[in-house]
């Protein structure tokens, strides 16, 4: 058992598969003076999704005996509600994929099979459901629907893939149909898409299975694709934006690559690309002037100048997850080791390094932060962390 002690941390929700790429500096912290765990709730069943958290539930879904399960619980760790969405991903990975969304008082559920399942947060009342294969022609991906939905105003921006509704809008209340866009006919996409503002435009960022596609968030118009590597990784780590530059991060055969967004939103050109720096699902985020995130290739950490795509620094911790809060970045790798990590002119340090020993298979699920807190999920446990820094870094 390992922990973080004490309160006394800035609340950010990073609700992430797919996690939010963010801006950070990394703090020392004082030697960890206890191992007392501040929540613990076990028994979720098999998933790699990050919980979604509120000020007064967390929801989290599991996969028990092929059925998908999301379920709320108040902080003290007790089930508030639970309720079966259908047949959950069984193939290669079993387990629930996609991380819940809370909007207001709703929460959304998205299942590796495709059903998109819309509940009253409070209570788990179903609102409504719409399957992705079933109504809308969808084809899945090889290691099934894990994009969480997005949900911007009143729409709902989900990618249910093939050839004719391959990435659409629904109305959030009601699951209905705004607009659809075949995009380029592919199969789905992993990577969560983002919505921003550029030249009066709003743009929908997002992925098919190996196109990377810009659109007018409010009609669905096709406005710019970028051709991904078919030798590559499948895309699954959200794009990030920044004063006219995009970056995503691709995996193996893709790597890191940067474009510039036009100011009228509708066209993108590549500055640079890196090969080396390309985590699988892993996330990455923008720390000062540097991206820091994983090298699969070198089982490595790595800094990247932003403006030029050059690796800074390495650190050999493994490949895994990366979230920032504030000025801490948390580095969680598929060993089950948590890193804090210190960065001082773009050079990465190793901190400290702790083991998560609780829960079950794959270190896979990227970290979350709320009200003070750390959260790990590790298959079938859900841990909780404080965490207090003591001093910063430059």
């Amino acid at each position: 058992m390992i922990s973080f002690l004490h309160k006394g941390w800035p609340c950010l929700v990073l609700l992430c598969m797919i996690f939010q790429p963010g801006r950070a500096q990394a703090a020392d912290l004082p030697d960890p003076p206890g191992a007392e765990i501040q929540l613990q709730i076990d028994g979720l069943g098999n998933g790699y999704s990050t919980p979604a958290i509120t000020e007064k539930l967390i929801y989290v879904t599991g996969e028990k005996d092929s059925l998908g399960y999301i379920m709320a619980f108040d902080w003290e760790g007790k089930v508030i509600w639970k309720n079966c969405y259908g047949p959950e991903w069984t193939l290669s990975f079993p387990g629930s994929r996609a991380e819940p969304v809370v909007d207001q008082n709703r929460v959304y559920v998205c299942s590796g099979q495709g059903n998109l399942v819309c509940y009253e947060a409070e209570t788990g009342r179903e609102i409504w459901n719409l399957h992705l294969i079933h109504a809308l022609g969808g084809e899945n991906v090889t290691y099934g629907y894990s994009m969480p939905v997005l949900i911007e105003g009143d729409q709902l921006y989900c990618s249910p893939g093939g050839t004719e509704n391959n990435i659409v809008a629904l109305d959030k209340y009601s699951g209905k149909l705004l607009w659809t866009s075949p995009g380029v006919g592919e199969s789905a996409g992993y990577g969560k898409p983002l919505v921003i503002r550029r030249g009066g435009l709003k743009l929908l960022m997002t992925f098919s299975e190996f196109t990377f596609l810009g659109l007018n968030a409010h009609t669905g118009e096709l406005l710019w694709t970028f051709d991904l590597n078919f030798k590559g990784e499948l895309p699954c780590n959200q794009p990030l934006y920044s004063e006219g530059s995009i970056y995503i991060v691709a995996g193996p055969g893709n790597g890191a690559l940067a474009f510039d967004l036009s100011p009228d939103g509708k066209s993108i050109s590549l500055r640079w690309r890196n090969l080396q720096f390309n985590t699988f699902f892993g996330g990455f985020v923008l720390a000062g002037n540097y991206l820091v995130g994983a090298a699969e290739g070198s089982n490595s950490y790595v800094s990247v100048e932003a403006a030029s795509g050059n690796i800074k620094s390495r650190l050999r911790f493994g490949k895994g997850a990366i979230a920032a809060a504030e000025d801490l970045l948390i580095a969680y790798n598929q060993r089950g080791q948590l890193g804090i990590l210190g960065m001082q002119d773009g050079n990465l340090s190793l901190l400290r390094e702790l083991k998560v020993t609780l829960g079950t298979g794959e270190h896979f699920a990227r970290p979350a932060f709320f009200n003070h807190m750390l959260i790990i999920r590790h298959g079938d446990t859900l841990l909780g962390f404080g965490m207090q820094p003591s001093g910063t870094t430059s």
